[in-house]
């Protein structure tokens, strides 16, 4: 089992510390291919941080298609259209092509 880091907005942050975002978008790059499930990532925003278990990996060449085997609102997201409009801001087509893009489903640990 390995920890992971990564940074979030506190709006997704929040959503995970109060178990209501379970799935986490990223591209596929070479930070992220080498998580695992039963991995533990360690989620950070403005000082606070919350842990979470990797349950399981759903990978997508893109994010229009991860959207057709995700529950989007898993993800946070109200309707495919509001994450694809929103995602479009921190991950170019041309980034979601060059890497792929993954869901990552995970549970909160309690400390």
């Amino acid at each position: 089992m390995t920890t992971h880091s990564m940074s979030l907005q506190k709006r997704y942050f929040d959503l995970i510390r109060d178990r209501k975002k379970t799935i986490e978008l990223r591209l596929w790059d070479e930070k992220k291919s080498v998580i695992k499930p039963n991995d533990e990532i360690l989620f950070a925003s403005e000082g606070e941080e919350v842990r979470v278990r990797v349950v399981d990996l759903v990978r997508a060449d893109n994010f229009q298609k991860l959207c057709e085997r995700i529950d989007v609102g898993q993800a946070g997201f109200g309707s495919s259209k509001e994450l694809l409009s929103v995602i479009q801001v921190f991950y170019t087509p041309e980034q979601q092509e060059r890497y792929g893009v993954v869901g990552i489903r995970i549970e909160r640990i309690d400390s």
